[in-house]
């Protein structure tokens, strides 16, 4: 009898604590997979007092109405675990509504069949008193569909476990110890059915109760101690894990915490073996990206660039401080926003600002700007300057003989032979029509004159190709240094283009350089 009444108390207040933790999971608002959990645990609450009320009763009509109540969370347990498994990987969000619709109804023919049994015994076959027990058991003869049920229980446990492993083998070392407490709580049901149905308890006490009892509080002192159920690794595949963005969590220390797909797409060279090392020992990441993770404060964001098979990357670092309990050290999360196509469009737009749409060297309005800048800095550190103006010889008859079209390829292939004849630091513009115009820094009139040269014979030499037959271009080019007296961009100009005039009057194909002006008359006695 001491037995019986202790084996009835201990249901009822393993039943109290799966309540217990129904309204604290509740309370505390968790996740969706938190409603989840609560059903579960609400199934096996009635499961137990089902049992313990199947215990304290006498009569074999008030144990078979137990074991109805018993089936209230039975039916429905194996659906809810297998759902609470799926939420768990992450696999629920593409399952469709009617499999799930199915799922429930598999639980309601069963919860059908035992509760109208008298009528066909197709679940139990027969039920009678023990003849053997100390107090009244039901001794049970079972029919094909309690088999049926049984195979759909198993089938149940079995995925529930398939996607608890998965979850386990997936994760990283950070969190490898909350999936290893739910795969080893997800083979409870498993141990404690298998118990029953092996028939190893005397008189065929259905302990397995207590298995399922034990098996919902520590679900769900792993959801709560280890925060795996706010659940850490449902947030982590739906949120964290399938983010757009790399996303990087450092410790205060420096060392790598966990990193998302995302980031190990932009660093291939991240691992599991990576989780816990010093930024500082991972070969390959940008130590700019380091120094900013190590700081213990909150950052301006700022770009990275990273080359990529040939390509320039652009990310926006932005980086934010967690919060930390006081006696806890707090770390970053540093995120990667992908700015590479806006970068890429930023990028077109400056250029097509600042160049020529035609020839692709730099407009009028931006070698001006350029011009002006270097030509202050020839002043500031006193360093000779010079500037070539050229104009292409007979241009208008091209234009006029072969279309405009030829005109356009002869000033393209111009600007391409005059590109490859100059250093990489000179200034090359369209100044407008079939001029262009050339700076040199740090470049003296001597110099000046021998680059005008070159490019004057490279564009003798360059032959355009031109509706099948092959055209030769030449300019009249002017050379003017900017005195140390007088830094104007203007008179620069204006002084440079009075030589190409001269050139053009001295036959064209040439080259000339401006005339140093005149020396002021000495003054009167």
């Amino acid at each position: 009898m001491l037995f019986r009444v202790s084996l009835i108390v201990l249901l009822i207040l393993s039943s109290a604590v799966n309540v217990y933790f129904i309204f604290s999971t509740l309370r505390k608002k968790l996740a969706a997979g938190g409603k989840a959990y609560s059903l579960l645990l609400l199934s096996v609450s009635i499961y137990l007092l089902g049992y313990a009320l199947e215990l304290s009763s006498s009569t074999l009509e008030g144990i078979f109405l137990a074991i109805r109540l018993e089936y209230l969370g039975i039916a429905s347990f194996p659906v809810l675990w297998l759902l609470l498994a799926m939420r768990y990987s992450g696999i629920l969000k593409v399952v469709r509504p009617r499999f799930i619709m199915f799922m429930f109804a598999v639980p309601l023919v069963f919860l059908a069949l035992i509760w109208t049994n008298e009528y066909h015994h197709l679940y139990y076959r027969s039920l009678s008193l023990h003849p053997e027990s100390p107090f009244p058991l039901v001794l049970l003869e079972k029919g094909p569909f309690y088999y049926g049920f049984v195979i759909f229980m198993y089938l149940c446990f079995f995925m529930g476990n398939i996607f608890f492993i998965r979850v386990y083998r997936e994760s990283v070392e950070s969190f490898r110890k909350q999936a290893l407490v739910v795969v080893l709580i997800s083979f409870i049901p498993w141990v404690s059915n298998i118990i029953y149905l092996a028939g190893i308890v005397p008189y065929n006490l259905d302990l397995g109760s207590l298995g399922l009892g034990i098996a919902g509080p520590l679900l769900g002192i792993a959801m709560a101690r280890m925060k795996s159920f706010r659940i850490t690794p449902i947030a982590r595949r739906l949120i964290f894990q399938d983010m757009a963005d790399p996303v990087m969590v450092i410790t205060q220390e420096g060392y790598l915490a966990d990193f998302n797909n995302a980031a190990r797409a932009v660093f291939p060279f991240l691992d599991s073996e990576s989780i816990g090392i010093s930024l500082r020992k991972i070969t390959g990441l940008p130590k700019d990206l380091i120094s900013s993770a190590e700081t213990g404060i909150k950052e301006d964001p700022w770009m990275l660039s990273l080359r990529r098979e040939g390509k320039t990357l652009y990310y926006q670092v932005r980086k934010n401080i967690m919060d930390a309990p006081p006696h806890c050290r707090g770390g970053g999360i540093i995120t990667l926003v992908d700015l590479t196509e806006e970068m890429e469009l930023r990028q077109r737009l400056e250029h097509i600002a600042s160049h020529d749409g035609l020839t692709g060297i730099l407009n009028h309005r931006h070698f001006m700007t350029l011009a002006e800048h270097e030509l202050s800095r020839a002043s500031r550190y006193d360093t000779p300057i010079s500037l070539i103006m050229l104009d292409l010889d007979y241009f208008k008859i091209v234009n006029d003989t072969l279309g405009h079209h030829a005109g356009d390829q002869v000033l393209i292939s111009t600007a391409s032979c005059l590109s490859g004849s100059l250093r990489s630091f000179d200034i090359f513009g369209r100044y407008g029509g079939e001029e262009f115009i050339i700076l040199l820094p740090e470049t003296d009139s001597t110099t000046a004159v021998s680059i005008a040269q070159r490019l004057r014979h490279n564009l003798e030499k360059n032959s355009i190709s031109l509706n099948n037959r092959s055209v030769g271009v030449t300019g009249s080019f002017g050379v003017a240094s900017a005195p140390p007296t007088e830094r104007s961009l203007e008179a620069l100009i204006t002084a440079a283009d009075r030589a190409l005039y001269r050139a053009k009057a001295g036959g064209r194909n040439s080259v000339e350089a401006a005339q140093p002006p005149k020396a002021a008359p000495p003054p009167r006695s």
